[in-house]
């Protein structure tokens, strides 16, 4: 009698290290997990609220970047022209030379992180006004938020005009005065 005291093999199984009743725990709080981060995406997440903080942290993953961008944030300089009377806007790589053609260009970086900042603001409007190769009584300084495209319609960045886009995507950040710009045009035209 061969094998008598052995049980049959069948093909091997491997079991977790705990209980049964500690899997069925779990495989409940992983069901409860997803339906929690599915819920998330909802506008009107019905169970998020009614969690204790803790537990809101780690199931806010779909929620990591509420705030993205919607739009592209762009920054544009007009001029005062002392001959014309009127502002232009002005191409100012020649004035921003390092890293003229990307976002990192220090004309850009200016406008993202000292727009509300009059004091530097207005040593950007005395240092253009000595340095802008015409007579200029002031500057301008626009943000624009211009809509990002859809996924397959991105194209290489060509900006348009200022004077072609809408007052909607503009914001107007900085302006010299107008005793400031009529005194620095003071017999310069």
């Amino acid at each position: 009698m061969r094998g008598a005291g052995k049980k049959a093999e069948g093909p091997p199984i491997v079991r977790g290290w705990l209980p049964r009743w500690a899997e069925v725990v779990a495989g409940a709080l992983g069901v409860f997990y997803v339906a929690v981060l599915i819920s998330g995406q909802t506008k009107k997440d019905p169970i998020g609220p009614h969690l204790p903080p803790l537990v809101q942290h780690f199931v806010e993953a779909p929620g990591l970047f509420p705030h993205a961008a919607i739009d592209i944030i762009d920054y544009r300089l007009e001029v005062w022209s002392c001959r014309d009377q009127a502002f232009h806007e002005i191409d100012t790589t020649p004035y921003f030379p390092m890293r003229p053609d990307d976002k990192e260009n220090r004309f850009k970086r200016l406008g993202q992180f000292y727009h509300s900042n009059p004091k530097v603001l207005d040593a950007l409007d005395g240092w253009l006004a000595a340095h802008v190769d015409e007579p200029i009584g002031g500057i301008r300084l626009y943000s624009l938020r211009l809509p990002i495209p859809a996924s397959r319609q991105i194209e290489r960045w060509n900006p348009r005009p200022l004077a072609e886009l809408p007052a909607s995507v503009k914001k107007l950040w900085y302006q010299t005065t107008l005793p400031m710009r009529n005194q620095r045009c003071q017999g310069r035209t």
